[in-house]
């Protein structure tokens, strides 16, 4: 969202992934020249890639400096971060065009590539553990809330532009105390827009420019 070369890069790596995966796709037909395209599009694999690993980890690096101290501090649970699992385990070019190498068979096998960005995975985790396996509903809703909001902070920080937030009746599964840490982390905004039912104590998140509607019946009017 931020990166023009990051979303360049991207569109150039899916292209290359999906001729080397039609080429894959023809699995036993395959003839000489396809083997020899095959090699071709290997590197412009591993090369593509590769880079997007780079831009991945740094990413998530510095992304991490905003998320895992705002989820503590809304939370008070401690050491909570994304951790960023690519699956090419290593990132210099010549190892990858090894592993493609020793993974062809299985790939024209599945008829499809098994590895690469394409398949990277994102985990939140406490320590060694995976926190989303034993997190209850509230601190995985927390989660995505955390994740949005340091999004629009970082996304600020780099660009300097302020977000339009949409909130639809997220506070749901939050205890009042967390919903009134979570309204006070909040970014800097242009506009917030919000949704609750109508037992939801709204007034509390209120400002002195904020606008309440109430909708019943198909129609709504302004308090």
């Amino acid at each position: 969202m931020f990166n023009p070369s990051y979303i360049d890069l991207m569109r150039q790596y899916k292209k290359i992934l999906k001729n080397r995966n039609m080429l894959l796709k023809k699995k036993q037909s395959m003839q000489k020249e396809d083997i020899s395209l095959l090699d071709v599009f290997d590197i412009q694999l591993a090369e593509s890639g590769a880079e997007v690993v780079k831009h991945r980890e740094k990413t998530i690096w510095e992304f991490n400096q905003v998320f895992a101290v705002l989820y503590q501090e809304v939370s008070g649970i401690s050491g909570v971060n994304i951790d960023y699992s690519p699956s090419w385990k290593e990132n210099d070019t010549e190892k990858i065009m090894i592993h493609l190498s020793e993974k062809r068979k299985m790939d024209i096998l599945m008829g499809t590539s098994m590895s690469g960005p394409h398949r990277d995975r994102i985990r939140f985790m406490q320590g060694k553990n995976n926190f989303v396996l034993t997190a209850s509903t509230g601190q995985k809703r927390l989660l995505s809330l955390i994740l949005r909001t340091a999004q629009a902070l970082f996304y600020t920080k780099l660009t300097g532009r302020y977000p339009v937030l949409l909130m639809d009746d997220v506070l749901l599964e939050l205890d009042m105390e967390k919903r009134q840490r979570f309204t006070a982390v909040l970014p800097e905004y242009d506009q917030l827009f919000c949704t609750f039912l109508p037992d939801e104590p709204y007034g509390m998140y209120k400002k002195t420019s904020t606008c309440i509607y109430t909708i019943q019946n198909g129609s709504w009017h302004e308090q």
